[in-house]
């Protein structure tokens, strides 16, 4: 049943289409509704094939596009003609490209004609093959089906069920980038080789086979290396399969781009740090973005959403003028509304706000109702504001100190400024001509030609920087000054020299410092010669200039004249490496070295530090070298002695019985010796820091923190120099083991010396020393006291042993001698199972455990055991038999769970000839006394939580050295029964090989003594023989005799 639905039509054409439908597709339904709301959704049924509707708006369109329940259901949309011509309604843009059809009953049959043809539900496909002919002009309405299909903004093409094109339209051919000729009658393989094997095929393959609709988007990207963006549908029909795209190409780059500019704008708005606020004027309630509360120091849960938070921070004297700028927008005087004021921060201190905001919604009067607006910290503009005004007040007053004036040339007009400090230089006053000619009236007239020449040679022609010193003549008083010019050029778009930006400064007193300078140089020689270190200074030439009396002593020189003399010539076997060094300087390198070997002239070795450097001249040039050396023989040697210490420290840490690690304040590891290393397998790479150390020693975070606590007060403690409280903790160390550490540590020149003590055997003495104890207080030891043996009020479960090798080999009174020797320990319960589950032995030592299997006991609602064993309510047999004996038959390995019963259970398997017999197992650990622990056994065990409370009180602990202990002997206890069990299999089969040996025996005496028989009867036989034919020959013989 084909479900037709029609959307916003008038009845008359509804009329119209039932009746034309109802012709081709008698068993077709039809439902309506007015516009495309949710009303439509709820009516789409699996059986809807097909959407018509009357004008939509575009909103309602991609409604029903990304729909799940309509994207898939074909859309006509009918319109209304437009000309006399029965034209198709032209759209600019709609999603999914939709055929429009024209309003008028004479072209409905034509509509429902090309439903026909498209719907692969209207009839089934022919046996024969369709051509393209038979397509394209099977007679007039197929033309008017064609006309239609070619004159949609759609491309259309079908494709055969053998894969060959049947059609394609002019919007296709344009989409594929060929004429409809390359592609009708050819296969899609074949035109497309590469697409076997992509979504596109398998969208096809599927259409093709399982005559399903389906749609999806593609980025194709053609043969000459172009690509474009296509949502393509994909309808069978009878032919093939409908293939109908839409170039989206456009959309998507629109979309793309459209992200782009979110992706831009977000990220300004997070770059520009700005608040949001949105003021309700009616209620006066701010929504304050969280940006804006943090400019102010706050959480987006600390301020309130209303006005009063901003206008309680406002500074008192900026909050009127903050208002009146409000005012001014809100009654419509302002544009925009911006103001600037002080909040008081969080933190107290008062921060600058720039706030801006606008009227976004008025109601019908005109009044608003709705203002949004940002809010920008700019404290940091107003300081640099302030800085700014403040360097430039600071470079005003530097410019008068230094001299300095400032200059602007428009060589277009030939006029410069200057600033106050420049005409005071000039010695002019503000209306001097500011022209060429008068700046070169202000050139001191030796000057003139050559400023000149250098400013339109070197300058105006080759362009280079303004860089002059020149001599000038003050316009006032005529006194001649010097002056040191620099200048910026600057050019238009073409090149061409606009103007020049620079400083003119007063060097006179310069001129006078080098005059100063000389006398200076007398000082400095004066300061080298008398200078405490060794210090010589040479000019371009190695002679020397200055020399220090520490310099002659240490090179023995003293009597010898130096100055104006050549080093070379003083120290004639100077080593060429010095001569390198020296030239190599004289560049302006700068050379030094710490320790260098220098054997002087009476062949005793010394060490030198030495410094080699450049001077410079006024003209920047090296105008020779300055020679720094020191002696440190002596410092050699205490060094040497020293690292000689440093190293019988070392062996001696390195040699040391206890573990040694040195970390710095900042918690760097920078030593651990080899003892520490082999002590917690830890190398120097696993602990770098404390801090490493501390999380691989202490993988609990509460031990790791208390540790962590005491060894900050044993540092304060020992920063002072007090005595420190024992720091004995246990280390986690690289294979898992557990070691008891002492620590001691000490510091010295800001580093730690920690002092590690293994006290592990120590404490495994002490364990061993309290096991002792226990056990000699133990009640077992007492004279008089009896195996533990206690039969359970429902009776004896071995009575139920069926398999009864462990019970039948070992015998219940060996079972018990070996239970009790790990149960005393204990005194709660054991049991040794068969491999079957049947019960060898069963023993409760423990008025808990007993208390709880009895009272699962009587769950079972029986008086057999049998069945009791069965009905699974039996939760301290399910524990011990299922949980624990029988998973470690199976895995044939230790089991240690939680039981039913709330304690803990331990099970091994027990081995005989290498093979598994059964199991057997006890459980240990304190019960539980945790109220709600208590009361979830009460529930399950139906039994008062009092009376387990009370017994819970009455069990004594065990140490864990004793459930160790037991645990042990649990384990040679299961060695034994398997070596009893063993033996007596092996007795057994000796008795049954011994009666099989007897057997053959007998049988063997039996059989030789019938073959006695026989031979006796066989002897008797041949010997009467043999006496018969020696009667017959001697009757022979006689009758021969007688002849």
């Amino acid at each position: 049943m084909n479900k037709i639905l029609f959307i916003g039509l008038t009845q008359e054409l509804k009329n119209d289409l039932q009746q034309a439908i109802l012709k081709l597709w008698p068993d077709s339904v039809f439902d309506e509704v007015q516009i495309a709301d949710e009303q439509l959704f709820a009516k789409v049924g699996d059986n809807t094939w097909l959407i018509v509707a009357a004008e939509l708006t575009q909103n309602s369109i991609r409604n029903l596009r990304k729909s799940e329940r309509t994207k898939l259901i074909p859309l006509m949309l009918i319109a209304d003609l437009v000309d006399e011509g029965n034209e198709f309604v032209n759209i600019e843009f709609l999603p999914d490209a939709l055929l429009r059809i024209p309003f008028a009953n004479e072209q409905v049959e034509i509509t429902l004609r090309t439903l026909r043809r498209l719907s692969s539900s209207a009839r089934k496909v022919e046996d024969t093959e369709i051509t393209e002919n038979s397509f394209r002009t099977t007679d007039e309405t197929d033309s008017g089906c064609r006309n239609i299909l070619d004159s949609m903004m759609e491309g259309c093409q079908i494709i055969g069920l053998d894969w060959r094109y049947k059609y394609v339209n002019k919007a296709a051919e344009i989409q594929n980038r060929r004429p409809a000729s390359d592609l009708i009658g050819n296969s899609f393989l074949d035109v497309w080789p590469d697409i076997e094997g992509s979504e596109l095929y398998s969208k096809i393959k599927n259409a093709l086979e399982n005559r399903n609709n389906d749609m999806m988007d593609i980025n194709f990207e053609f043969s000459d290396g172009k690509a474009g963006y296509f949502e393509l549908k994909f309808q069978p029909v009878p032919e093939g399969v409908l293939i109908t795209s839409f170039d989206i190409t456009r959309q998507k780059i629109i979309e793309k781009g459209l992200y782009e500019s979110d992706e831009r704008w977000q990220f300004a708005l997070e770059g520009a740090d700005h608040g949001v606020w949105d003021w309700n004027l009616l209620t006066n309630k701010v929504l304050f973005s969280a940006q804006w509360k943090k400019q102010l120091g706050y959480q987006p849960d600390e301020l309130e959403n209303d006005l009063i938070e901003w206008e309680t921070r406002v500074h008192p004297d900026d909050l009127v003028n903050a208002k009146f700028d409000i005012n001014q927008h809100v009654s419509g005087i302002t544009q925009f509304y911006e103001s600037e004021f002080r909040m008081k921060h969080k933190n107290g201190m008062w921060v600058w706000i720039l706030d801006r905001g606008k009227i976004f919604e008025r109601d019908e009067s005109g009044k608003p109702l709705r203002m949004v607006g940002t809010h920008t910290d700019i404290t940091l503009k107003k300081q640099l504001e302030t800085d700014l005004k403040e360097s430039e007040r600071i470079i005003r007053e530097s410019q008068k100190v230094a001299g300095i004036g400032t200059y602007s040339l428009d060589f277009k007009t030939g006029i410069w400024k200057s600033s106050e400090v420049l005409d005071a230089i000039f010695g002019i006053e503000k209306d001097f001509e500011h022209s060429v000619e008068g700046w070169g009236a202000v050139i001191h007239p030796d000057w003139r030609e050559t400023m000149v020449n250098y400013f339109s040679k070197e300058v105006a022609t080759e362009r280079k920087e303004f860089n002059k010193v020149y001599k000038i003549q003050r316009i006032n008083d005529l006194e001649p000054r010097w002056v040191h010019g620099l200048g910026r050029l600057e050019y238009d778009l073409e090149g061409n020299l606009q103007q020049m930006i620079g400083t003119i400064q007063d060097i006179t007193e310069r001129k006078e410092a080098q005059d100063a300078l000389i006398q200076n140089q007398r000082i400095l020689k004066l300061f080298v010669e008398y200078a405490p270190a060794a210090i010589a200074m040479f000019d371009r030439n190695m002679c020397y200039m200055a020399v220090s009396n520490r310099f002659i002593s240490d090179n023995q020189l003293e009597g010898v004249e130096l100055i104006g003399k050549s080093h070379y010539e003083i120290i004639p076997n100077i080593p060429e490496r010095w001569k390198e060094i020296h030239s190599e300087c004289m560049k302006g390198v700068v050379r030094t070295k710490e320790e260098d070997e220098y054997i002087k002239a009476d062949g005793t070795k010394e060490w030198l530090k030495w410094e080699v450097r450049p001077w410079f001249e006024v003209n920047n040039e090296v105008g020779g070298i300055l020679l720094f050396t020191e002696l440190i023989t002596e410092h050699k040697k205490i060094i040497k002695a020293l690292e000689e210490s440093e190293e019988r420290f070392r062996m001696i840490v390195e040699s040391a019985p206890v573990g040694i690690a040195i970390n710095d304040m900042e918690g760097n590891i920078v030593y651990i010796n080899k003892f520490s290393t082999e002590l917690f397998g830890y190398t120097p790479d696993d602990i770098p820091t404390v801090e490493a150390w501390m999380k691989l020693a202490y993988p609990d975070d509460n031990l790791r923190h208390e540790v962590f606590k005491y060894w900050k007060v044993a540092l304060e403690l020992a920063g002072k120099g007090e005595n420190m409280p024992l720091l004995e903790y246990p280390v986690r160390c690289k294979n898992g083991e557990v070691k008891q550490i002492d620590f001691r540590p000490a510091i010295s020149n800001n580093q730690i010396y920690i002092i590690l003590t293994d006290l592990t055997d120590k404490y495994a003495a002490q364990e061993e020393l309290r096991r002792i104890e226990w056990m000699l207080t133990k009640k077992e030891s007492e004279p008089g006291t009896e195996k533990l043996n206690q039969q359970p009020a429902y009776g004896d479960l071995t009575l139920l042993n069926k398999d009864g090798l462990i019970l039948k080999s070992v015998g219940k009174e060996v079972l018990t001698d070996i239970v009790n020797d790990y149960l005393s320990l204990l005194e709660t319960s054991s049991a040794i199972y068969e491999k079957n589950g049947d019960y060898a032995l069963g023993i409760f030592s423990s008025g808990w455990c007993q208390f709880m299997d009895e009272a699962s006991r009587n769950l079972c609602a029986t008086q057999d055991n049998s069945e009791a064993l069965a009905c699974g309510k039996w939760h301290c047999h399910e524990s011990c038999w299922k949980q624990a004996s029988l998973k470690a038959i199976e895995t044939n390995a230790p089991v240690d769970i939680e039981c039913s019963g709330g304690i803990r259970l331990y099970a091994l398997p027990v081995l005989a000839n290498n093979e598994i017999i059964g199991a057997l197992n006890f459980g240990y650990g304190n019960p539980p006394t945790a109220i709600q622990k208590l009361s979830e056994l009460s529930e399950k065990y139906n039994v008062p939580v009092e009376e387990l409370e009370k017994r819970a009180a009455m069990y004594e602990t065990r140490p864990p050295y004793i459930i160790g202990s037991a645990k042990e002997r649990l384990q040679a206890s299961a060695n034994l029964i398997g070596e009893i069990v063993t033996r007596k299999i092996s007795e057994q089969k000796i008795i049954e090989l011994n009666e099989s040996l007897e057997k053959t025996v007998a049988v063997k005496t039996m059989e030789l003594k019938e073959r006695i028989k026989e031979l006796e009867r066989f002897h008797e036989a041949t010997i009467d023989r043999e006496f018969r034919i020696k009667e017959l020959r001697d009757e022979i013989d006689f009758l021969r005799k007688a002849k």
